[in-house]
């Protein structure tokens, strides 16, 4: 066991990085430049009352690393008359793509399970549970690591070659904190206005901003790390509605804000008048415009208004009382409108609140792969890559970043070697691996929309007629049939992995059902011609 690890980044994924750490070093340090405030992200500025979906790959990353997880989130969401949305394989959620709605597996493959809450709920959670189960983490709210204030050294390694080491931060008091203290006259002994903290592990997990911290490392390699990006700015709006007193309850106490439109009845597995308690309208092309709308108590929905900010003008002078009027000029004459309509009826009339916009500029990964030879430091997280969240893979993909170093770290046969240069640019590539899936379906929607690219990407704008037909075919695929929900859900939830499920015979099969009928008649007709012609 080490002595001291420390992480830059008090959200999702710094959290579970630091509790994926805990097991190895005496102490953990997380660094959080905002202030903490319980059910609030702290990211809440952004994007913390933004609604957030947990993969089924997440959901079994957070019950592994504290049991019974789930369970007791679930259980407190209720005491507070709030709702941790479980949607089974799309049984009650509406999907909507090109007009049609995802099968119902209704579990009869096996569970593949999202969940929706708002991402503060879940990090507040996740944190109350490491304060309660982890007594070697502190968290160090309202500090922040200034860009010059990462110290590092020039060492020699076992091969006589230069290398850069990590060896510790200098962390200064943020504006915030100095307020909070001076309202509540803290006399805390972490109250000080810098401090400096030696390591054996630094660990970046702040957004992509934090990149920036890189810059005495950068320095000493004489290098500048590269990054891969698309700009595509996508605005979230959401806006609280209590229901009327009178909407249908399904099981376990669900709201029925939904049900299946007439025009919708060819959708396989699904009946006029089905219920949903869940409405996902993804923003994919040639859409401009999209929503989300999910429970969140037993009387209360959220409504994300997701669209582009290039092509769809913000809708402005938002309050609770005007929500119902700006929500349908929204929608008006898109495919959206009747869905809209029908979840707004049975909404009261005025909003219960409204929260400010939040604009994420697209995707984007930081090359960290690159920067090395370089020991003692580490980043996963937002400050590696950030999706658009399409998919609602983020916070997964970000749970699986801690999970892939525990691995890294369990299966390392020398002590010495953890942590050393060659450890850390390992991890780093198989990170790199691990988003390349992830990255690919992302950005395919966004070259569809933008010509606004980093230079080295030229080969996936090539490309993208070709990933646009093949991720138009997944979808279409998961309206087929049972098991091509299936399927589609095990891919998107990340529950076996992206690459043993691409790669799925019964899976390509039903994504390629056209072809191959047509193959079945055009190869045999080939081999007979062939074999008169040379007869």
């Amino acid at each position: 066991m080490k002595d001291t690890a420390i992480v830059i980044g008090g959200s999702a994924s710094g959290l579970i990085t630091a509790t994926v750490l805990s097991k190895y070093f005496k102490n953990v340090f997380i660094i959080e430049r905002n202030v903490y405030k319980n059910n609030e992200s702290a990211v809440n500025n952004r994007q913390g009352h933004q609604p957030h979906i947990v993969m089924q790959r997440g959901y079994e990353i957070l019950n592994q690393l504290f049991p019974n997880f789930m369970k007791e989130f679930e259980e407190e969401e209720k005491e507070k008359n709030r709702i941790l949305n479980q949607l089974d394989q799309f049984r009650f959620t509406k999907f909507v793509f090109n007009g049609k709605v995802l099968s119902n597996a209704g579990g009869k493959m096996g569970p593949c399970l999202l969940w929706t809450s708002t991402r503060g709920e879940i990090e507040s959670f996740i944190r109350r549970r490491m304060e309660r189960d982890l007594k070697n983490v502190k968290f160090y709210d309202g500090y922040q690591v200034l860009n010059n204030q990462v110290h590092v050294e020039s060492i020699l390694d076992k091969n006589g070659k230069e290398q850069v080491k990590v060896t510790g931060v200098t962390i200064a008091r943020t504006d915030n904190q100095q307020q909070q203290d001076s309202a509540t006259n803290s006399t805390s002994n972490q109250q000080q206005d810098s401090i400096t903290i030696n390591c054996d592990l630094l660990v970046n997990c702040g957004g992509l901003g934090s990149r920036t911290l890189c810059k005495n490392i950068e320095s000493k390699l004489n290098k500048t790390m590269r990054k891969s990006f698309t700009e595509f700015k996508i605005r979230y709006e959401s806006i609280y509605f209590k229901v009327k007193e009178d909407v249908k309850l399904l099981p376990n106490n669900r709201l029925s804000i939904s049900k299946l439109l007439e025009k919708e009845k060819d959708s396989a597995s699904r009946n006029v008048g089905d219920d949903f308690t869940c409405v996902y309208h993804p923003l994919m092309y040639p859409n401009m415009k999209s929503f989300l709308v999910f429970p969140v108590e037993n009387n209360k929905i959220i409504i994300s208004l997701i669209s582009s900010c290039d092509h769809v003008e913000r809708v402005n002078n938002l309050t609770t009382m005007n929500a119902k009027e700006k929500i349908l000029n929204y929608v008006k004459g898109t495919p959206l409108e009747e869905d809209m309509i029908n979840i707004l009826n049975i909404c009261k009339e005025e909003a219960d609140s409204v929260h400010p916009p939040y604009e994420k500029l697209g995707n984007e990964y930081n090359h960290y792969e690159e920067l090395f030879p370089v020991s003692q430091f580490l980043a996963t997280g937002d400050s590696v890559g950030s999706l658009n969240p399409v998919y609602g893979q983020g916070i997964a993909s970000a749970f699986d970043s801690a999970i892939l170093l525990d691995d890294k770290i369990k299966n390392c046969n020398k002590v010495d070697s953890i942590f050393d240069s060659d450890f850390c640019k390992e991890f780093q590539q198989q990170l790199y691996y691990a988003y390349f899936i992830p990255w690919l379906l992302a950005v395919t929607g966004d070259f569809s929309y933008t010509t606004k690219y980093s230079n080295n990407l030229w080969w996936q704008k090539l490309l993208n007629p070709v990933m646009q037909f093949l991720t138009d075919r997944m979808f279409e695929a998961g309206n087929k049939n049972i098991m091509g929900t299936f399927y589609f859900v095990t891919l998107l939830t990340m529950r076996d992995g992206y690459r043993k499920l691409l790669f799925n015979i019964n899976w390509l099969a039903l994504l390629f059902a056209r072809e191959l009928k047509v193959l079945a008649f055009i190869v045999p007709t080939v081999v007979l011609a062939a074999v008169l012609q040379y007869c």
